[in-house]
């Protein structure tokens, strides 16, 4: 294996003998050609030269290990990181591109299953409502003495058109008392749920961070640059599985005191864990194993590139699908290192792991933050989707499938 100094004398070579980086065919040629230029369209046509104030320079990418050229920001940002080649996307995923359509009809529709909340730690919290007959919704935080519930059943409507994404989601309530004294309350007045609104991927000028499988990463593009103590943002990942089931998983991240060795930074605050299935015949999440971020995760995993995207940050800010850099396997390998949490001296590592296979993971060094979540949806296949942040802007955004080896080496 090849150190960092290593790849890097093998970039800098690369780079001064004039490697040839390639061209994409453009989209809009004559569709005959289409099987003879198949693998020329997955990649993408980078810039002919560096705009004022960028270059090309060889970097090891710090989530992946990989070898990549990039360009250095300085025009646009005080950033002084190496950073992925801005490329023009040869595969569109905005609103109304094939991709978008082919995902649009495999996202929408009505969706059911269970529903938990967690606090940093991975604990499932109770429900934060009661509703009572007779009275209506009560806080559960004023009867101590009640039962917990720490899920619910919900059913999520998501319907995707020219806008972005919406996703209804109903949630059951925890009911005390007895239907009899329902009319007390007003009846429809008081319905036993609670509905929640949530839009996602709006905007039209940009590519879109999805897959045609019905995947998705929603999450801000730019973060708060000298953010306060309480200051706080949603990440949501959706993971779309065999068998029309998905995971939706939602981080809570906030700016917060966490230890002496690393201050005030990102943290994850709470999670939401959604596991949803169009069929309605799902096995409730809380009853379902806790996945084991050491055993569970071990061994060895090969990426589907044909099942994965990466989107870059392009030329004004905009979204682009991103290009694998001569010699990168994939350029959305996922970054999971839970192995070396707590390891990184003044950096923060959170990793936790939750029933149902999902994990989350977060990783905040010096101006680079990454939030990341996976589903291991079964024995030898997981799903991931990662946000990359420099100096509190996005760079990278990647969802992605992994297989594990039939050779795995590390089985006993």
């Amino acid at each position: 294996m090849h150190t960092f100094r290593q790849k890097l004398s093998l970039a800098l070579s690369l780079r001064d003998a004039g490697a040839d980086l390639g061209h994409a065919e453009d989209e809009d040629e004559d569709e005959s050609n289409d099987e003879d230029d198949e693998d020329e369209e997955e990649e993408a046509e980078y810039d002919d030269g560096p705009e004022e104030g960028r270059y090309l320079t060889p970097y090891v990418h710090f989530k992946t290990n990989e070898l990549r050229l990039g360009v250095e920001r300085s025009s646009t940002r005080t950033c002084k990181k190496r950073l992925p080649c801005t490329p023009k996307a040869a595969i569109k995923t905005d609103i109304g591109s094939d991709a978008w359509n082919a995902f649009k009809d495999v996202v929408s529709g009505e969706w059911s299953g269970y529903t938990a909340e967690f606090d940093s730690t991975g604990a499932p919290l109770d429900f934060p409502l009661r509703y009572v007959h007779g009275v209506g919704k009560v806080p559960s935080k004023n009867m101590p003495f009640r039962e917990k519930v720490f899920q619910s059943e919900t059913s999520c409507t998501s319907f995707a058109d020219h806008e972005g994404l919406t996703n209804l989601v109903t949630r059951q309530i925890p009911q005390i008392g007895t239907e009899d004294s329902l009319g007390s309350c007003g009846g429809a007045e008081c319905p036993a749920n609670v509905e929640e609104t949530r839009s996602a991927l709006r905007g039209r000028d940009e590519c879109k961070t999805i897959l045609r499988n019905g995947s998705y990463s929603a999450g801000p593009k730019v973060l708060e640059e000298a953010p306060e103590d309480g200051a706080h943002f949603r990440v949501e990942h959706c993971l779309a599985g065999a068998y029309d089931r998905r995971v939706r998983v939602v981080q809570n991240v906030e700016w917060a005191w966490r230890n002496e060795a690393a201050g005030y930074g990102w943290k994850m605050a709470s999670f939401e864990v959604h596991l949803e299935s169009r069929k309605g015949s799902l096995q409730g999440l809380l009853s379902r194993p806790v996945l084991d971020l050491e055993d569970d995760l071990a061994g060895a995993w090969a990426a589907e590139e044909e099942d994965g995207a990466a989107y870059a940050i392009g030329a004004g800010d905009q979204l682009m699908v991103a290009a694998r850099a001569p010699g990168a396997a994939h350029a959305w390998a996922p970054s999971l290192q839970v192995k070396s949490a707590g390891q990184c001296g003044a950096c923060w590592n959170q990793a936790v792991g939750f029933p149902g296979g999902v994990w989350c993971y977060m990783q905040h060094v010096g101006d680079e933050l990454l939030v990341e979540a996976g589903w291991l949806a079964g024995p030898s296949v997981r799903h991931s989707s990662a946000r990359y942040y420099v100096d509190s802007h996005l760079d990278l955004a990647a969802l992605g499938i992994e297989r594990k080896s039939k050779d795995d080496s590390t089985k006993a």
